[in-house]
This record gives C-alpha cells, sequence and structure tokens, in this order.
C-alpha cells in the first residue's frame, strides 16, 4: 500500500493501478470512453485527464500509475476545462440523432455531454464527416459516422476473439474501424461489441427499432444453455423478452456472455408448441391445458407407479427439477431420466459431487500452469471459460495440451493424440507429458461429459487417472454442456428422497 492524496484527502491505495483506478475506489467519478477493465489500456480518448501535482499538463489518467506522495486533482477548472474541450473536438463530426439512436438514454457520450460538456460549440462546420457503414454480421448495426474511435471493439476482437484484420485504416480524418479485407465478425462473442459501444456505432440488429430502454422492465436471470451459468439481465416490453444483457459477475463471466445466450430469446415467441399436442390415430390434435392435466391424471392412477417413467428436457432449471421430482416421488414415481425414456444417464457417481462439478474456481485458474483438455470442444461448450484461460495465457508460463479432435481454440494447443488410447499411455507413464504433469504444481484437467459416453471402459479409465498420486483431486474438472444435466445429476440422486403419498 502507498500514500497518495485525492483532492487533499489522504488515502492509500494498492501498488500498480492507475490514478483512473485509485480514484474509482473511493467513488470519485471520472469521465472515460477508451477505458475498459477487462481490456488493455489505450489512452486515446483523453476524457480521463486529471491535474498531478507539479505536472506542467493535464495527464491520462487510465494509463498513468500511482506513486507514493502522488497529489491528484480531478475537479479544477484547468480539469473541467480539458474536458469541455475534448467533449467538444468529439461532438465536431458526432451526428445530432439521438431520437432515432437505439443507444440513446444508454449512450455514455449523452451522459458525458450533460455532466462534463459545454452548453454551446465553437465550430459551424457546413458538412460534418461521413462514413460508410459496414456488413459485420447478422448481429450487429453499424451507423459509423456515429463512432468516436474509442478502439474498445479493435482491443475486444484482438484480445479476447482472437480477429487480427479488425482495426484502424485511415488517418486523420480519414481513420475509420474496419476491416483490413472485406468480412464479417465471426466469433461466438461478437455480441458483446453491442455493450462494448459507448455510442450507437455499434447497436443491437435484432433489437432495432423495437422500444426505448426507459420502457423495458428488468429481470435477473441465470443462463442454462451451457454448463457455466452466467449470469444475465432479461429486458421485457410487453411481457416479451427483447433482449438479452449481461450481468457482471468477476467469479464467473465477468461481463460478457456468448452469442447463443444473448440472441435465444426469439426461440421463447417463434416456432414454439403453444398448446398441448394429443396423439390420436398417429397424428398430433391440440387440446387445451385442462384436458391435458385431466388426461394425464388420468392416465397416472389408471397404472402402477412402477409403470410411469417422467422425463426431463435440456432446457430445465434446478428449481423445476426440484418440484418436478418431489411430486413424481409423492405419487410413488422414482423412475426418472434425463432427455430420453428408458436411457441410463446417471452414469456419474453422484455420492460426492466432486465427481460430477467444475471444481476448480474460474478465479484460481490466474494460478494454474499447465491445462490438459479431454475431449471437449470449450470453444463452444464453455465459450467463457475459454475467455478465463486466455486471459491466464497472456500473462506467460502456462502450457496447453489436449486430447481428442483437433479444435480451434482461437490460442495454440498441442494435440497429445486422438483417441483414448494416449490417455492410457499418460495413465501407465509412457508418454513424454507424464513429465510436465508431474512437475506442474497446480495443474487443471477439463474432462467433457462425452468422454464418459464413448466407451464402456471409460468410468474405469477415468478413475485409474485421478487415482495418480502427483495430481490433487480438486484439479479435476467435468465440463458439462448443458446446465440442465449438472442439475439433473444434482436433485435426481439419494439426497432428495421424499415420502410417498399414500392414496
Amino acid at each position: 500500500m502507498i500514500n497518495i492524496k485525492i483532492n487533499n484527502i489522504k488515502i492509500k491505495v494498492k501498488k500498480n493501478i492507475t490514478v483512473l483506478q485509485a480514484c474509482n475506489n473511493f467513488n470519485i467519478e471520472i469521465p472515460k470512453f477508451c477505458f475498459q477493465d477487462n481490456l488493455n489500456i489505450a489512452g486515446n480518448c483523453r476524457m480521463c485527464l486529471v491535474e498531478i501535482k507539479n505536472s506542467p499538463k493535464p495527464v491520462a489518467s487510465c494509463a498513468m500509475p500511482v506513486m507514493p506522495n502522488m497529489e491528484i486533482f480531478t475537479n479544477t477548472p484547468l480539469v473541467q476545462k480539458a474536458r469541455e474541450s475534448v467533449l467538444e473536438f468529439i461532438l465536431i463530426n458526432h451526428p445530432l440523432d439521438c431520437p432515432i439512436c437505439d443507444q440513446a438514454s444508454e449512450c455514455d457520450l449523452q451522459d458525458q455531454t450533460m455532466f462534463f460538456g459545454s452548453d454551446r460549440s465553437r465550430f459551424y462546420f457546413k458538412n460534418k464527416r461521413g462514413v460508410e457503414d459496414k456488413n459485420v454480421g447478422p448481429f450487429i448495426k453499424t451507423i459509423m459516422t456515429r463512432c468516436i474511435h474509442c478502439t474498445r471493439c479493435v482491443r475486444f476482437s484482438n484480445e479476447i476473439c482472437n480477429i487480427d484484420n479488425f482495426g484502424t485504416t485511415g488517418r486523420g480524418t480519414s481513420t475509420e474501424i474496419n476491416f483490413y479485407n472485406k468480412n464479417i465478425f465471426y466469433s461466438e462473442f461478437s455480441g458483446n461489441l453491442i455493450d462494448l459501444c459507448p455510442v450507437g456505432a455499434l447497436t443491437s440488429k435484432p433489437f432495432a427499432f423495437k422500444t426505448r430502454s426507459w420502457e423495458l422492465i428488468k429481470k435477473e436471470g441465470i443462463d442454462i444453455l451451457d454448463g457455466i451459468g452466467s449470469n444475465i439481465v432479461f429486458d421485457i416490453f410487453n411481457n416479451n423478452v427483447v433482449r438479452v444483457l449481461p450481468r457482471t459477475n468477476l467469479n464467473i463471466n465477468k461481463e460478457w456472455i456468448n452469442n447463443k445466450i444473448r440472441f435465444f430469446f426469439d426461440s421463447l415467441k417463434y416456432q414454439r408448441i403453444e398448446k398441448p399436442l394429443f396423439k390420436k390415430n398417429n397424428i398430433f390434435v391440440e387440446i387445451s391445458w385442462e384436458d391435458a392435466f385431466k388426461k394425464i391424471n388420468k392416465e397416472i392412477f389408471k397404472r402402477d407407479a412402477n409403470e410411469i417413467q417422467g422425463v426431463i428436457g435440456n432446457l430445465t432449471d434446478l428449481e423445476s427439477n426440484f418440484i418436478y421430482k418431489k411430486n413424481l416421488n409423492q405419487l410413488g414415481i422414482s423412475n426418472i431420466s434425463y432427455l430420453y425414456p428408458n436411457k441410463k444417464e446417471n452414469k456419474l457417481n453422484t455420492d460426492l459431487t466432486s465427481n460430477y462439478l467444475f471444481n476448480t474456481s474460474f478465479k484460481s485458474i490466474e494460478n494454474a500452469d499447465l491445462c490438459l483438455i479431454l475431449n471437449t470442444d470449450i470453444r463452444q461448450e464453455g465459450s467463457i471459460l475459454n475467455i478465463h484461460i486466455i486471459n491466464r495465457l497472456k500473462k506467460g508460463n502456462f502450457e496447453i495440451a489436449s486430447i481428442g479432435s483437433k479444435n480451434n481454440y482461437t490460442y495454440p494447443v498441442e494435440n497429445l493424440g486422438l483417441t483414448i488410447n494416449t490417455l492410457i499411455d499418460i495413465i501407465q507413464g509412457k508418454h513424454s507429458f507424464c513429465k510436465k504433469l508431474k512437475k506442474a504444481k497446480n495443474p487443471i484437467i477439463i474432462v467433457g461429459n462425452n468422454f464418459f459416453f464413448q466407451l464402456k471402459e471409460s468410468f474405469y479409465i477415468f478413475e485409474k487417472f485421478k487415482n495418480l498420486s502427483f495430481i490433487p483431486l480438486k484439479s479435476f474438472n467435468i465440463l458439462h454442456s448443458q446446465t440442465s444435466y449438472l442439475n439433473f445429476l444434482e436433485i435426481f440422486n439419494n439426497k432428495y428422497n421424499f415420502q410417498n403419498k399414500k392414496s
């Protein structure tokens, strides 16, 4: 900890942080456009200027590290005038189309102009600069004349998505954000550019002109489309979900979500079975909910409980599974399957939760020194986990290897082999990768749940792998492609048995 002064107030802050972060820790507001907590520092918007004692001119606080006995001033006349001037220059070519902009009321430029800008401009050009809109894919609507060149989208595409042909072209007033060759933004995280953009240059195509943000009702939720459990927010208008946004959780998804989570909500309305279907003479006929429950009730009491089976779908949450099992158990029904009737999906030993959970916290990945991936495409099955691995890889001294099919993880991965025989060689000590496993202090082993359904011997081989003395049990992690299957393993075991209802 070091001692500094902010606006003549003595405080203690951590080393190796910037002036902007130090001010944010004490709720001292400093305006910014280009700075983003989870991206590298650019320092090109100059909106975060502050005054530092003995400095001849204002300093960009996002790029200036704190130093012992530093004196910082965030609200002097010099700082206020600098902020006004920066905003004045940004607004020279920015179109004044707020009433028709989808970013209105959620726009950083709007808010900061109101708080920190001047009430008039000294520039009266007849012609403003115009920039051609780009086609970057089906999800992102571009109006590039609104762009203020904060380069958040460029840094995100380079650092997170590993797209290196997207950046700035031209110089001076001809500067544009563009692909170096005509292309679309192909990434599972492309929708996050919509949230990153501080103005209305990048907005959501599916959400365009649907409603205004102040008309929305927000409800917090958890994603169930993969096994990560990302935190999300539903925006509801007229009792319909019109938008899904990420909810910040630094322990899981930070402030990112993938496109599958962000744009799945149209399935709640379109091509959806809205009424129960009853099969009669090999033809499905629509019936009312009342008739459906009457038929179910009639069929249940007509048969013995041992002849009835319940089936869990792959888009069910934990609470629904709990209530479903409780109701069936009270009717004496204990035969419940996941996804497919008469199929034994519960092959994992559920006596200990460590046998089927992802045991390593995402934060502790930062301390790992080796990663082994078994038969899973993390980019598709757990894309948020992929971001945590990318962040760890940037720090160095981290090696990643995989067993299974070769996938594009957007970072270098050493493929040890395509079949389970490679894992057997590692268990027996015949593979060269054994030396790396023994040397590793904090290894991470990520196993896809499909691994257990390839061969009958998969469970036995995996148990032998877990018994290796030099690998701690907490290093083994099961990555499920569906949260509903994880919920099934959690609820449908001996921990939750309910007394049968006597009738």
